[in-house]
């Protein structure tokens, strides 16, 4: 049937001139349509690979982050280890003259004393020490020569830690009038 009613409508458009340009343009607007379909069709399946491709890259990038993070985290340990170490017990007593050598240039009297006692050392394996010293106006010095401990062979931690801190008089800077420290060296 439907056959026929089309057999029927085709000499009517070939006749009418304005038929002719509306089915004609009909066509062509149907085949844009298609195309455009296409296109967009075409273009969608390109931006999803794209950004699948993307996050797969972000995903790898963080991967990567965290490896060089690790790494780096590693790597610090390994150059902390590698430049520090326990001290041997012959070294308890020649520990006080790299003691005096960081704390004598802030005050020429600094008094340095172990507050180990020798079995202790032995069962504990570390060894503490006192030292006593005014600052002054020389707070500079005073960072210094912590930070010089920090980086020294040796693996210490300070254990206690006080100064008795005044406003100077002139207002300008202050003092620290004495520190006391107790640093620990661990030995093997």
């Amino acid at each position: 049937m439907k056959e026929k009613s089309l057999i029927k409508i085709l000499p009517i458009v070939r006749k009418n001139k304005m038929l002719r340009t509306l089915s004609i343009l009909s066509v062509v607007f149907l085949i844009i349509i298609v195309a455009i379909f296409a296109v967009t069709l075409s273009y969608k399946e390109k931006t999803q690979a794209s950004q699948s491709e993307i996050e797969k890259n972000l995903a790898t990038l963080e991967d990567l982050q965290d490896l060089i993070q690790q790494e780096s985290e590693s790597s610090t340990e390994n150059d902390l280890s590698q430049k520090k170490s326990f001290a041997e017990y012959e070294e308890v007593i020649p520990f006080i003259t790299f003691l005096e050598s960081l704390f004598s240039v802030i005050d020429p009297k600094t008094e340095i004393t172990i507050k180990s006692h020798e079995n202790q050392i032995f069962i504990d394996h570390f060894a503490d020490y006192q030292v006593l010293f005014k600052a002054g106006q020389n707070k500079e010095l005073f960072f210094k020569a912590l930070k010089e401990l920090h980086n020294s062979r040796f693996i210490t931690h300070v254990i206690n830690f006080e100064l008795d801190y005044k406003p100077a008089e002139d207002g300008q800077f202050n003092k620290l009038n004495q520190v006391e420290l107790v640093i620990r060296l661990f030995l093997k």
